[in-house]
């Protein structure tokens, strides 16, 4: 997904309520990022490594083929094995594809084929949303309809537990929010032109009908009132228009709400440009791929999106060290130093990049130069307990005993329980490296940000030329108000509110049109109120659509905002109709 398509629940907002017109900045797309997706350097080991992961995973296949669960299950844990030797713990993409295969034995009657490959996602990517999922619908082709249910909201608990994922959530409730308020506002000046509109029309009707026939003073009236609707974005102009021509015949507060409506609408382009660079930058595939590595998945993607960062971002010290704890990870020791020795020429007290450069050079059996790595990284990081224990081991190494005891109990009194378990785990861990490129991704994602902004200046150029366009359209509107409160001489008109067809006719009408009823009787606030009820629960169901997908993860269905929806919209209604009943407004 490229950052133009992260954009795009942002732009279909836009047009859904014709705001690229608006006096505000236009909505843009984040431009493309320049450069190339060179490949990322890989040298013979790590190929071999990387090639190892796909034999196991074919092995996998062929063994669920011949329905032999007790190899499956055995070259799930090899696949794993094999994925710690470069340096991460689990598969996520594997993982869907086995959660994939168990829907598809599933289907095909095969349930026991299908739990073996519920198992190996479980294996591969632990509290994955895709496991949980599928295992829904495999329990549910089973007959299980109670597992059925618990799987699917045991998925949707893992999927917000994602951190992405809420962060994807968060925005669309905003999105959601910025629809219901602007939509919301331009019904409401709609609501009040229902209401003042018979007076204003009246007013217009008395003077032109001086100079015109009756037929020509009414045509003159429409178009006056109408012309807006003839610009790009026409109803969105036209609302503009409305509140204008409205502000002499509303009370305190309406003029509030318009005024409010006039800000909000001028400002949500600009709310929503940034929404749209924030996400688009989390859901960017290459930091999606840096951040599944810091949290020890490897993506099949990794390498090549190293590569394109690097194309973009060549003077990143982040992203050398980012890119220097991969190559040493994939056992590319020579790369990660001179990566390190990069880093370092221009951040001379980054404890992390000393603390590994000092393991390079204890794992050729340079113990003397990894003891002063490991002493000026402990100089910049005292309190590192991973540092101090690397120190005491070159000391130990070089016969300096002494020194080397005193490391170790300044390390055990930082974390003696990690230390412990450098000491006495399955492998006993001579030097511990520190993945501090790893947890520099947000520091790469602000770089990438500041690169799109200067990219983007052409764009931000036209935005300001488009708004200044929108200002004289506006002064118009401005002066058409003006002359018309000056010529017809009224505030509020003291035409009467139409006569409708009957008591039952008018009952309908006031429980249908939201909104409508009040505003006749200047309960304005109560107007806008049940407008936005009604617009919120009307939009509820499409909330998904306008908002931001994350394709890195499978939500699931949902059908209780539907459901809720209706449910709103019922008792609504039938609110209404009760105190219309009552001659409530």
């Amino acid at each position: 997904m490229s950052a133009n398509g992260a954009s795009r629940g942002a732009l279909r907002f836009a047009v859904l309520c014709t705001l690229a017109f608006a006096a505000g900045p236009a909505l843009s797309q984040e431009p493309a990022p320049a450069g190339s997706a060179e490949q990322f350097p890989l040298g013979p080991r790590a190929r071999a490594r990387l090639a190892q992961l796909q034999v196991d995973w074919l092995d996998w296949l062929v063994a669920c083929n011949e329905s032999d669960g007790q190899r499956a299950s055995a070259t799930i844990g090899t696949l794993l094995a094999h994925t710690r030797l470069v340096g991460m713990e689990h598969l996520p993409e594997l993982s869907v594809a086995a959660a994939r295969r168990a829907v598809e034995f599933a289907e095909a009657g095969d349930l026991e084929r299908a739990g073996w490959s519920l198992e190996a996602a479980d294996r591969l990517d632990p509290w994955r949303p895709e496991g949980a999922f599928a295992a829904a619908r495999v329990a549910l082709a089973g007959g299980s309809y109670l597992e059925a249910v618990s799987s699917y909201f045991r998925g949707q608990a893992r999927s917000i537990q994602a951190p992405q994922v809420r962060f994807v959530l968060l925005n669309n409730v905003a999105l959601w929010l910025a629809t219901v308020l602007t939509l919301t506002g331009l019904l409401l000046v709609g609501v009040l032109m229902a209401a003042r509109g018979p007076g204003l029309y009246f007013d217009l009707y008395r003077y032109l009908n001086r100079y015109a026939a009756v037929p020509v003073a009414h045509v003159l009236c429409l178009v006056l009132l109408s012309w807006p609707f003839l610009l790009p974005a026409g109803v969105l102009w036209t609302a503009i228009y409305w509140s204008v021509l409205l502000w002499a015949y509303g009370g305190r507060l309406e003029r509030v709400l318009l005024v409010a409506i006039w800000l909000f609408v001028g400002s949500i382009p600009l709310a929503l440009t940034e929404q749209g660079r924030r996400v688009g930058l989390e859901l960017y595939p290459p930091v999606h791929s840096m951040r599944s590595a810091s949290l020890g998945r490897l993506e099949g993607d990794l390498f090549s999106h190293l590569g394109l960062l690097r194309s973009i971002l060549p003077e990143s010290s982040a992203l050398e060290h980012l890119s220097a704890d991969v190559h040493r990870k994939l056992g590319q020791l020579e790369t990660a130093r001179a990566l390190y020795l990069q880093v370092l020429s221009r951040e001379s007290s980054d404890a992390a990049a000393l603390n590994d450069l000092g393991i390079y050079y204890f794992d050729v059996s340079d113990f003397e130069q990894a003891a002063v790595h490991f002493s000026r990284a402990s100089e910049s990081a005292p309190e590192v307990a991973e540092i101090r224990f690397n120190l005491g081991q070159a000391y130990s190494e070089l016969y300096r005993f002494e020194e080397s005891e005193a490391e170790l109990i300044a390390a055990r009194a930082i974390d003696s329980e990690a230390v412990n378990r450098w000491l006495q785990g399955d492998r006993v861990e001579r030097v511990v490296p520190i993945d501090g490129g790893l947890a520099r991704v947000d520091e790469i994602r602000s770089e990438l940000r500041a690169q799109w902004q200067v990219a983007e200046g052409t764009a931000g150029w036209f935005g300001h030329w488009r708004r200044a366009l929108s200002l004289p359209l506006v002064a118009v509107f401005v002066l058409i108000a003006v002359v018309v409160r000056l010529l017809t001489r009224h505030g509020r008109s003291s035409k009467p509110t139409p006569h409708w067809f009957g008591p039952g006719i008018d009952r309908l009408r006031r429980v249908l049109l939201a909104g409508v009823p009040e505003a006749e009787v200047g309960r304005t606030g109560r107007a806008a109120l049940w407008l936005l009820a009604l617009v919120g629960l009307a939009t509820l169901p499409l909330a998904h659509r306008l908002g931001y997908g994350a394709p890195f993860l499978h939500a699931g269905p949902s059908l209780l905002p539907p459901l809720v929806a209706v449910g709103g919209l019922v008792l609504y209604f039938a609110l209404r109709y009760r105190k219309q009943g009552r001659g409530e407004r």
